[in-house]
């Protein structure tokens, strides 16, 4: 049989037992969809977070118990190899008579290490600081219009005091800082809000652009404010890896676990093969058919299932997450304990994990129908009849 008779005859097989064969490929597109979706989404949300702690100071420092002064700013100026040490107001604000809080970030865009952001919000910082005034994510900005605050928001501050912040502007949906619950605003303002004194923050960041030097000022930083938090950013995205990279072997050992049960369910189904097929492999090697040859055919049978299911199941997967953001799924990810987020996943795919993924869903999925094949196929024609 010439090799297009042979895809024809394959074609032909599959239509006839199309009944049978469309259940295994729908189970086995659902597997691949689901696992996809949440390599994709966790990829999309490791390398967003990673990409945004990149951009982060080397070193923070922070009191543990209560906010940092100027003082702690001319310690760290002494130290050599560290360069754009500023102190930074940022914490939380719980929202009154809800369980949700919003990030705030005081800064002063007049200053030279601020540029980077002034740049990214895009504005006018006269304006800006004309009044008091703040710019806010999407999902702060979601929540305030939800319960009837359109162009202003009212702050309480520790001791009481009622400030009403003009919602200058959003940023934008595709900006990294879009995935935080965040209020950016003047840094005088920010004092106020979270109940700091004048010229005082809640920590210090610092640069050291000579990588050679930063264990060495890390070491330094210990010893200078003994008790205190010394935030390294190196150590952070570390733990972010090994985070991210558990995540995904969770859901890689989830995958397999799922994937060996369906294939124990197909290895039975085919070991108590009905009469019907063991009759269609009895009639091929009847008429001639070596064992070789019956299982060449349902060879190329699973291999065009599974390889149909593995594509689409990954196509679909892809349009899921970074088309549609992926619904329901992503809330998963992106979690239910603060405001909701309005975030887009988008394209970062390891395609060494999803080569493996292929592996281990192809070769155990073939095994499974192969192997009961091939128990048919050697047996005696005559005694498959019966």
């Amino acid at each position: 049989m010439n090799s297009r008779s042979f895809v024809n005859f394959v074609i032909l097989m599959l239509h006839k037992h199309k009944s049978r064969h469309i259940p295994t490929f729908l189970i086995s597109l659902i597997l691949v969809f689901l696992l996809s979706s949440t390599l994709f989404i966790n990829s999309s949300i490791s390398q967003d977070i990673l990409s945004n702690l990149s951009n982060e100071s080397d070193f923070i420092v922070q009191k543990t118990n209560g906010s940092v002064d100027e003082g702690w700013i001319e310690k760290i100026e002494k130290i050599r190899g560290t360069n754009d040490i500023q102190g930074r107001v940022y914490g939380r604000y719980f929202i009154p008579n809800s369980n949700f809080y919003v990030n705030i970030l005081g800064v002063d865009l007049f200053d030279e290490p601020n540029q980077n952001l002034k740049s990214t919000l895009d504005i006018n910082i006269k304006n800006f600081t004309k009044e008091e005034s703040m710019i806010i994510s999407p999902s702060f900005k979601d929540y305030l219009f939800k319960h009837y605050y359109k162009d202003s928001y009212h702050f309480f501050t520790p001791n009481g005091e009622e400030l009403d912040v003009k919602i200058f502007k959003t940023i934008d949906e595709n900006s990294s800082l879009s995935s935080s619950d965040l209020a950016i605003m003047p840094i005088s303002l920010a004092r106020k809000i979270l109940g700091l004194s004048e010229d005082s923050y809640t920590d210090i960041v610092l640069n050291v652009p000579n990588d050679s030097e930063k264990d060495m000022v890390g070491e330094k930083l210990k010893e200078l404010f003994y008790g205190s938090r010394i935030i390294d950013k190196r150590d952070l995205t570390q733990e972010y890896r090994k985070f991210f990279e558990f995540k995904s072997s969770i859901f890689l050992l989830g995958f397999i676990l799922a994937l060996l049960t369906f294939m124990l369910i197909l290895y039975q189904r085919f070991t108590l093969a009905n009469s019907i097929e063991k009759r269609d492999i009895a009639i091929l090697r009847m008429s001639g058919w070596r064992v070789n040859d019956v299982i060449k055919l349902k060879l190329f049978e699973s291999l065009f299932i599974g390889i149909s299911a593995f594509l689409i199941g990954v196509i679909v997967a892809y349009l899921f997450v970074f088309k549609l953001d992926a619904p329901l799924l992503g809330h998963i990810f992106t979690g239910f304990g603060n405001l909701p987020k309005t975030y887009h996943f988008f394209p970062n795919i390891d395609k060494i994990l999803l080569f493996e993924i292929f592996i281990f869903f192809i070769v155990p999925f073939i095994l499974s129908l192969l192997i009961p094949i091939w128990r048919v196929a050697v047996t005696n024609p005559i005694e498959a009849m019966k």
